[in-house]
């Protein structure tokens, strides 16, 4: 495949053809030399001015991604970043935006692996950009600890159940947070 040399920029260009939508074939007649390139309109979305502002406030508290803990946050300044709605990151994942609307939300924990590897791609950074970084590791004796801890909530509970003459069933809905 050939590169064409650089036409004069005073050359008349007409469109040739249509190839699909968005996407033409121009033609010139330069010198007696006829030219033919290639033309894509891309489409770019009108962001309001107050989405602006949201972006700028967002931004000005992490100036670096690597300040960012949450995966939330990460999201919602690589979006900034790049410019993009929710809608456009939600459309390229392939995913609902109310979903994606839910994955810059606070307290979300589970983000399902395929949609997180697309998301990255538009964001141009690997998926693991997305965990958390620096959590500490717990050692033996804090595990001990969490597992005792854990084991007292229970009996507490319990026993405040018991002595609130609560049934087994309600023990039980209280505890595991079943429907009767």
């Amino acid at each position: 495949m050939q590169v064409a040399e650089r036409v004069p920029f005073e050359a008349k260009w007409r469109l040739l053809a249509q190839v699909e939508v968005r996407c033409y074939i121009l033609i010139s007649n330069v010198s007696g030399a006829v030219k033919v390139a290639p033309l894509q309109i891309l489409q770019f979305p009108v962001v309001l001015p107050h989405k602006f502002q949201d972006a700028e406030k967002f931004n000005l508290q992490f100036s670096d991604f690597s300040e960012i803990t949450e995966t939330a946050d990460k999201l919602r300044w690589l979006r900034y970043q790049k410019g993009l709605r929710q809608r456009d990151v939600a459309d390229y994942a392939g995913i609902d935006r109310s979903t994606y609307v839910h994955y810059e939300e606070y307290g979300k924990d589970l983000y399902p692996l395929e949609h997180m590897e697309k998301i990255a791609q538009i964001f141009e950074v690997a998926p693991t950009a997305f965990v958390i970084q620096n959590v500490p590791q717990l050692g033996l004796a804090s595990t001990v600890q969490v597992i005792v801890l854990s084991i007292l909530c229970a009996v507490l509970s319990a026993i405040f159940c018991i002595s609130m003459h609560a049934s087994g069933k309600l023990y039980k809905k209280y505890i595991y947070g079943k429907q009767l």
